[in-house]
């Protein structure tokens, strides 16, 4: 499975959710910025706020906005699916999760 068919958008994930980013769609200007802002692969994050697309994330005890065009192209799954679904089919690990 390649890097980019993996999770969805971190604009499709709820308030108060809790996410693990998985992979970023980023140019080499944005991927420094969202590095800057400690969002990197492996990062987990929790939607505090939502308007529209737009997001209001914390990561440990800082609070970030990220607008939509940035939230599009970072990638995430649930944070409490297991690790191992990073290789295999996310739907499958969205149920085992589950369960």
């Amino acid at each position: 499975m390649n890097q980019q068919s993996k999770g969805y958008a971190l604009t499709m994930a709820q308030e108060d959710e809790t996410v693990r980013v998985v992979a970023l769609r980023a140019g080499r200007n944005l991927d420094r910025r969202l590095t800057e802002l400690g969002i990197h692969i492996g990062s987990e994050l929790r939607v505090v706020q939502r308007q529209g697309n737009a997001l209001v994330v914390s990561r440990d005890q800082a609070r970030i906005a990220i607008g939509a065009g940035m939230a599009m192209k970072i990638l995430v799954v649930p944070a409490k699916m297991p690790s191992a679904c990073n290789d295999t089919d996310l739907n499958a690990c969205a149920a085992e999760a589950r369960a």
